[in-house]
């Protein structure tokens, strides 16, 4: 688990070993750590960061070098979230971190609130959803439908998607 100072600590680090590298690489982190990082979230702290990398193999084996000096987890930095991106809609994204060829981001406010929708897993993805809605300015289900809709519109919300949203919604 790391709270949120750990995660800049991991990601600055990660940052100064691909350039210490000469690895020219792209990191776009989605999820629980990307809210946390960037959208003033009460969210304390994360299991993993959830990413997209390029090149994998060479953002993997330095992100496991960061773990080993850090005490963290080898997986601390995964690359599977890629299978729960939405098919339509940009990928937008804000830079955190850059350095030489190396750039991290976190992934828009209006994607990762339709990615925690499509998800509707529980009170963790309750409280994201309430802070990007908050971030947004999203004041209606219908508002967020339609975010999410941009998104996914293959897909319909489901109803724990729709009663997570009004929950965030509330005062």
């Amino acid at each position: 688990m790391f709270n949120t100072s750990e995660l800049r600590q991991a990601i600055d680090q990660l940052v100064d070993e691909l350039v210490r590298r000469g690895i020219a690489a792209r990191i776009t982190i989605l999820g629980g750590a990307a809210i946390a990082l960037a959208y003033e979230s009460t969210r304390q702290s994360t299991h993993d960061v959830d990413a997209l990398v390029h090149p994998e193999a060479e953002v993997l084996a330095a992100a496991a070098n960061v773990a080993a000096r850090l005490g963290y987890p080898d997986d601390w930095l995964q690359n599977n979230v890629r299978i729960f991106l939405p098919h339509h809609g940009e990928i937008d994204e804000m830079t955190i971190a850059s350095s030489g060829d190396v750039r991290v981001s976190v992934g828009g406010p209006r994607l990762l609130l339709a990615m925690k929708l499509k998800a509707s897993r529980g009170r963790g993805d309750l409280d994201d959803i309430r802070t990007l809605v908050r971030h947004l300015g999203v004041s209606t289900v219908a508002e967020g439908e339609e975010i999410f809709e941009h998104y996914y519109r293959d897909d319909e919300l489901s109803e724990r998607g729709r009663q997570l949203l009004a929950a965030a919604l509330r005062p």
